[in-house]
C-alpha cells in the first residue's frame, strides 16, 4: 500500500503527492519515525530543532493512519 508523509510545521505545510509503497501501518510508522528524526537532525545542524512539526500518514485511500509529532520521536536528555 501506497503512504504519504506530510509534514505540518507551525504554519507551513508540505504535502507529499509522491508518497512511498511500504508493506502496511507498522512499516509507516517507522518511516515515519525515521523520516522525523532525519529532519529533526538535519535542522539541528542549522540550529534548529523543529519539536513542534508532525508528520501526517495517509493511506492511498486518503486515510489519516498515524500522527507522529516530532517530540515524541526524540528523547531529550540532560
Amino acid at each position: 500500500m501506497r503512504y504519504y508523509f506530510h509534514l505540518r510545521e507551525t504554519a507551513a505545510y508540505v504535502c507529499d503527492e509522491e508518497g512511498v509503497e511500504l508493506d502496511g501501518a507498522e512499516s509507516a510508522r517507522v518511516t515515519a519515525l525515521k523520516t522525523a528524526r532525519a529532519i529533526i537532525a538535519s535542522d539541528a545542524l542549522l540550529g534548529k530543532v523543529p519539536l513542534a512539526a508532525t508528520l501526517e500518514i495517509e493511506d492511498e485511500h486518503g486515510h489519516r493512519v498515524l500522527d507522529l509529532p516530532f517530540h515524541e520521536a526524540v528523547v531529550l536528555d540532560g
